[in-house]
């Protein structure tokens, strides 16, 4: 059974972040999870450049499997909000992602919001990510496709200026 906890203190933090990082490595092309400095100042919610966010880690049978983050607007767009759920990739496939996204979707509710955003990695391919087809089920909608580019300086050669 998924249990899931806010995260309030620097420890439980951490063990978030690992297991973000460990899911960005598999899910996302150099693009890692943000260090444990950059979240200790929104803990608990605080509002911090118009948004408050809220961290929570899930459990199944006591063990960390998945994180969600979830970001409210306070200055505009306050019917908003944006949810990142992870579930490690060791544990995808067991109807955990399906579980912690009903849990997101009545805790946004529990906040007063009515509209969830959602970030989903998908391979360059075109084929779905980890979370497209969860989420094309619950009735979510791709509203804006963004692509991310990487150039690694080490391995190309310079651009001659004219």
């Amino acid at each position: 059974m998924l249990t899931v906890e806010p995260v309030l203190d620097v420890p439980t933090l951490t063990i978030a972040r690992e297991l973000d990082a460990e899911s960005y490595a598999h899910d996302y092309v150099a693009l890692p999870a943000d260090p444990v400095e950059e979240a200790i100042p929104s803990l608990g919610g605080v509002e911090i450049a118009g948004s408050r966010t809220f961290r929570f880690l899930a459990r199944e049978g006591g063990k960390p499997v998945g994180t969600v983050r979830i970001d409210l607007p306070t200055i505009d767009n306050l019917t908003a909000s944006n949810v990142d759920g992870l579930i490690h990739p060791d544990h995808r496939r067991r109807g955990l992602g399906r579980d912690l996204l009903a849990w997101s979707i009545d805790e946004v509710r529990r906040m007063g919001r009515s509209r969830l955003w959602f970030q989903v990695a998908a391979p360059v391919s075109g084929d779905d990510g980890p979370a497209e087809p969860l989420l094309r089920e619950a009735g979510a909608r791709m509203v804006l496709e963004e692509a991310r580019r990487l150039l690694d300086l080490q391995s190309v050669a310079l651009l001659e200026r004219s």
